[in-house]
């Protein structure tokens, strides 16, 4: 057995995503989820671009397209994740869109594909840690409105993977993350339009939290995990992308001082074996 060196590349990418949250957490004081997302895409969107011109793949104009459509999955799961955040638990909310690699998983086998029996293993591995990292947080097993929203917003974000790591096998990392960006934005900027959101002013610290999630999240650490891709499946990739419930907590220490409990430490454990397991090849 072997770990393909790409898996590596996808969880460093995967972990940068855990600063994420934290610099939601600091803009949402004054700043609705639609908007953080439209400054997020805004200010990454002209380095996109540049970082594109540099690498671009000529026509597939049809790839592309779909590559736009999973920036519009994307922008969804990102509203749909802060609502039901705010209408349910932080930890529900999260779990139930880290079940995104069950839908995955089940797309492939639908189309066909056939997975070796560890790959299951890690998938249900993984999820039980997630599982023991949400009821650490308070989570519960409910069905509430908080939690439909919340399993719509995992349907994109399956959706965003699967149409990703397919787009990458003809698009450049550079370009198909551009596309993401781009389709992204112009779903935020109906959104705000529509909702009539507030655009400003705001405190330092909120715009700070914004070119956060621009350089540090949408760019930085996307543009890494577009990169891994590439001799990953999307089931794995999907897997994968769970590190950063794993550096969420770690993060916190660091910047908010907030302290993870016994039963969190338990299940990031548990959560990183299962992401092992699953990328194991035979």
């Amino acid at each position: 057995m072997k770990l393909n060196r790409s898996f590596f590349i996808l969880l460093a990418g995967a972990s940068l995503l855990g600063f994420a949250a934290i610099f939601v957490k600091l803009a949402s004081a004054e700043a609705a989820s639609e908007v953080i997302g439209f400054y997020r895409m805004l200010f990454a969107l002209p380095v996109a671009y540049l970082l594109m011109m540099r690498s671009q793949t000529p026509g597939l104009l049809k790839e592309k397209l779909k590559v736009v459509f999973a920036g519009v999955l994307f922008s969804g799961y990102l509203y749909l994740w802060h609502i039901a955040i705010s209408i349910t638990t932080a930890a529900n909310a999260t779990f139930i869109v880290g079940m995104s690699p069950l839908w995955v998983a089940l797309v492939n086998v639908l189309l066909g594909y056939r997975f070796h029996k560890t790959f299951y293993l890690g998938l249900c591995t993984a999820i039980g840690g997630a599982a023991i990292l949400s009821m650490a947080k308070g989570g519960t097993i409910s069905l509430a409105q908080g939690e439909m929203v919340a399993l719509l917003s995992s349907f994109g974000y399956a959706g965003l993977t699967l149409l990703v790591t397919n787009g990458r096998k003809t698009l450049q990392a550079v370009e198909t993350l551009f596309y993401v960006v781009l389709g992204s934005f112009i779903t935020f900027c109906i959104i705000v339009m529509v909702k009539q959101s507030v655009m400003g002013p705001f405190s330092l610290q909120t715009w700070g939290s914004f070119l956060g999630l621009s350089f540090v999240i949408q760019l930085a650490a996307w543009v890494i995990i577009t990169k891994s891709m590439t001799g990953l499946s999307s089931s794995v990739v999907s897997i994968g992308l769970l590190m950063q419930q794993v550096m969420t907590p770690l993060f916190g220490v660091i910047i908010l001082s907030e302290f993870p409990v016994f039963l969190e430490v338990v299940g990031s454990l548990i959560l990183v074996l299962g992401m092992v397991i699953s990328a194991l090849k035979r």
